[in-house]
């Protein structure tokens, strides 16, 4: 592994939880949808899909549970959620950054591309944190 920094191998696992996200928001939506289909809307091969379904099952605990009549997968609890990724103090300061440099770049191209960043890693941040106030 000589060719690979820390900082890729980083990379390859925030797109594999990515599309874990995405897999989980497929089956939620009720769909019900197949290997196939899985892998057509994250432009993957079944292949990988099958890991990552096994993923979720073993390394999530994810209910997912094959319908013979849907052809497809859905989850024996309806509701249930991935976990939340946790995030240190400073990835935490890093992304709020992020964002005020987003805005500082207004309507210029760099903006859209942070724009999207932030939006797949906010997938991964809690919709509440605890210390926010009700």
């Amino acid at each position: 592994m000589q060719g690979k920094q820390p900082y890729d191998v980083l990379r390859v696992h925030v797109r594999a939880l990515a599309r874990l996200q995405q897999l989980h928001e497929e089956i939620s939506s009720g769909r019900c949808p197949s290997i196939q289909e899985l892998a057509v809307c994250t432009d993957r091969t079944s292949r990988t899909i099958k890991r990552d379904i096994k993923a979720l099952r073993q390394d999530f605990k994810a209910p997912l549970v094959y319908d013979r009549q849907r052809k497809g997968f859905r989850y024996a609890e309806p509701g249930w959620q991935l976990p939340p990724a946790r995030l240190s103090e400073g990835e935490l300061l890093a992304f709020f950054t992020a964002h005020h440099v987003m805005h500082a770049l207004a309507q210029k191209p760099e903006a859209t591309l942070l724009q999207n960043a932030l939006a797949k890693l906010a997938t991964f941040c809690p919709s509440r944190s605890p210390s926010t106030p009700t």
